[in-house]
């Protein structure tokens, strides 16, 4: 009788840990399907962001960067760190990163993109361009800019200090 009750225990120790293993799996694949399915719905609110933004603007079927849409954050955290990005403009509103993309389409075909900043308690936008694998390409592109975007003063930035600044200053 002893024996059958150590072969239950021993049946019942093993099923335990079959059962905490198919548990991590299924976490592990709900958190993945999860945080793929937040990532699509902040691509499609970045779409609908740029669409009403624009509907706002003089000419709202003109097209914006290479995709039509001015992304966020978590697209830019979805970047190689070791890729670099053109600072265009450090604006008050997100309109006027809108307003900026209009006004310089012509110029701006390369994906664009933003990112908050808070500036001594007030919110404000930094336009991104690009996301160049290299600092030479950076600064070619930023180079080949027109004399009117040159005075807004673009920077090349590497995309780690990018990442940086958002995961310590901005909630994704």
């Amino acid at each position: 009788q002893e024996a059958s009750v150590a072969t239950v225990s021993d049946s019942l120790h093993v099923l335990e840990n079959r059962i905490e293993q198919v548990t991590a799996k299924l976490r592990e694949k709900f958190e993945k399907e999860t945080a793929q399915t937040e990532q699509k719905l902040q691509t499609v609110n970045d779409q609908l962001q740029s669409v009403d933004a624009r509907l706002t603007q003089s000419s709202p079927f003109s097209l914006i960067g290479d995709d039509n849409i001015i992304h966020g954050s978590q697209w830019i955290m979805s970047l190689p760190e070791e890729n670099y990005a053109l600072q265009l403009a450090y604006v008050d509103n997100r309109d006027a990163l809108y307003e900026i993309a209009q006004r310089y389409n012509y110029y701006l075909k390369d994906t664009l993109s933003y990112f908050k900043v808070n500036d001594n308690g007030a919110t404000k936008y930094v336009l991104l361009s690009g996301n160049y694998t290299t600092q030479q390409q950076a600064v070619a592109q930023m180079q080949s800019m027109p004399r009117y975007i040159a005075m807004q003063r673009p920077v090349v930035k590497k995309m780690t200090d990018v990442q940086t600044y958002i995961s310590q200053n901005n909630k994704l």
